[in-house]
């Protein structure tokens, strides 16, 4: 349950993060708790994260997170943005979307926290219907949630998508890659070699390159690609 304002905890601004900041605006009576309009707290959390910023306060990826959700649901409300549904929920039924878990909501086509947004339905926190502070939190800690969901399964799919490439390879192709590595290694070194032995002289032998570790096949090939690149 939402506590009374004089129950609320004291907010060491140090330490604040997203949800500290809303709690503490309802303390200090710049927001009601009990009917919150959404609008009116995005601005009122923007401009604290600027006093913030101007005691150079730190802001964390959280606060932030939570930020740029507030303004996406303002956006939605002030825009009157309909959902894909034609449907109006029911009270009831937008409470209990708001409560649903994450692992509910199939997320096989879905690529980023927008697209969740722009989907459910629950992201309509209507100016005629009473929402509260700790609607709001929930709200809020369901999309963090929901995002960093969302990153793993995009940083698996890369992952996915990069093995499956590896497989195609062919031992040919592993070879040539080796050995493109090989020779840009080898440039570089030999580049560097050459930079530094021109400072003191105008004629360099191929036993000074050779200094580099190579062999002089491997540093004639070099020369060439750095011919070639007019270096």
């Amino acid at each position: 349950m939402l506590k009374r304002q004089a129950d609320l905890p004291n907010i060491n601004e140090n330490e604040v993060d997203g949800i500290e900041i809303l709690v503490e605006m309802s303390q200090s009576g710049k927001i009601d708790p009990w009917n919150i309009d959404i609008a009116d707290v995005t601005d009122k959390y923007l401009q604290k994260l600027v006093e913030m910023k101007a005691y150079n306060l730190k802001l964390t990826g959280r606060t932030l997170f939570f930020a740029a959700l507030l303004l996406r649901l303002k956006s939605d409300i002030l825009e009157g943005i309909k959902p894909l549904e034609e449907r109006e929920l029911e009270e009831s039924e937008f409470f209990e979307e708001i409560d649903s878990d994450t692992d509910n909501i199939d997320l096989s086509n879905v690529i980023s926290l927008d697209d969740v947004l722009e989907r459910r339905t629950s992201v309509r926190l209507h100016r005629e219907r009473v929402v509260t502070l700790e609607d709001l939190i929930k709200q809020l800690e369901f999309y963090e949630k929901l995002d960093k969901k969302l990153a793993l399964k995009n940083k698996q799919r890369k992952f996915a998508r990069r093995a499956h490439s590896y497989e195609k390879f062919t031992a040919e192709d592993i070879i040539n890659m080796a050995h493109d590595e090989y020779i840009d290694k080898s440039i570089t070194a030999l580049q560097g070699m050459l930079e530094k032995l021109f400072k003191t002289d105008d004629r360099i032998e191929m036993s000074e390159l050779q200094k580099t570790g190579m062999d002089k096949v491997s540093v004639y090939i070099a020369l060439l690609f750095l011919a070639s690149r007019s270096r």
